[in-house]
């Protein structure tokens, strides 16, 4: 279990990462209103990938600890997960400071 929960907390924190520099590259040398928009694209894909890194981890708990995840560790994992993308909505945030 311990491994699917960091393993879930990687994966977002890399997808994350290179969405970042995906928008980042994108919205370069677009205005700063385009810039914004291109910023609240990137917090609903935040938003999403919170989401999908819990079911990553309930997926990959199943199939590794052949289990299914405790309560407990969905809600740290989901808090985890929730302060990975805040982290990573501010970086992105200062890379598109116009």
């Amino acid at each position: 279990m311990i491994r699917a929960f960091f393993a879930a907390i990687a994966l977002e924190a890399v997808a994350l990462f290179l969405c970042a520099a995906v928008v980042a590259g994108i919205t370069e040398k677009l205005s700063a209103r385009q810039a914004g928009n291109g910023l609240l694209i990137y917090g609903a894909i935040d938003l999403l990938m919170i989401a999908l890194s819990v079911w990553v981890y309930r997926t990959l708990a199943q199939a590794w600890g052949g289990a299914s995840a405790p309560t407990w560790s969905l809600i740290a994992l989901g808090l985890a997960a929730t302060l990975t993308g805040l982290v990573m909505f501010f970086i992105t945030m200062v890379l598109l400071n116009r």
